[in-house]
């Protein structure tokens, strides 16, 4: 179209000078960060356990193996177990020796650690598992936090098992500690689920607790003891 006049000519002009170009970057920038910045924060459900000294009770020498990577081993055998009742000591040789594949000393402890669940599974907790209607290992769980909806918890369930009055939520332990050492320790996290799988799944959880495979009990419901205390 034709042009009204020089000065409409002008305007049609971008300034182009340093000054200009200077500004929109920096308004570009501003607007990137702002994009970029996260919605939420991340909180880690394990990272409300204590972390401090422990006060570790020794005990005599047939305990067994310890460590971080033990007791990812156990963990891989009583969730492999979860889904597979009726698993062999066989069957759960080959897991563990995949599981310790690349450390040698872990590969020598699978014999100990196969001792270990196959006690877990003459335990009455097993006795739970396969009472329950459903088992559930290794869940994954991420939710808005009540209390500051800009955070998100997040974690991981060992064992989720439903009966008809409700869910029973545990975390599996390998630490050398007694039972109230371990509700000290570890019972907000447990605590923390609970609370997580009751607001996602809008059902009930009438037990929360912890499991000791080295004594071979569950702790009493750690929200019992956070009232008591």
């Amino acid at each position: 179209p034709l042009l009204a006049s020089p000065v409409d000519a002008v305007r049609l002009i971008p300034d182009l000078s340093a000054a200009a170009r200077d500004a929109a970057a920096g308004s570009r920038a501003v607007r990137r960060e702002q994009m970029q910045a996260p919605a939420f924060r991340e909180v880690a459900i394990s990272a409300m356990a204590a972390h401090g000294p422990r006060g570790v009770v020794e005990r005599g020498g047939d305990e067994g193996p310890a460590g971080r990577d033990w007791g990812s081993l156990i963990h891989a055998l009583l969730d492999y177990s979860v889904v597979n009742l009726t698993c062999s000591r066989e069957d759960l040789a080959a897991v563990a020796r995949w599981q310790a594949a690349g450390s040698p000393w872990l590969l020598a402890d699978v014999p100990a650690a196969l001792d270990a669940v196959e006690r877990v599974h003459a335990s009455a907790l097993w006795e739970r598992v396969r009472q329950a209607e459903e088992r559930h290992t290794e869940v994954p769980l991420a939710a808005r936090m009540d209390a500051d909806p800009v955070s998100l918890a997040r974690g991981i369930v060992d064992l989720a098992l439903k009966y008809p009055e409700g869910w029973h939520i545990v975390d599996y332990k390998t630490d050398f500690a007694p039972l109230a050492q371990l509700v000290d320790m570890y019972g907000e996290q447990v605590r923390a689920y609970a609370a997580l799988w009751q607001k996602i799944t809008g059902e009930r959880v009438v037990f929360a607790g912890l499991y000791s495979v080295r004594e071979l009990e569950l702790t009493c419901d750690v929200r019992d003891a956070a009232r008591g205390a």
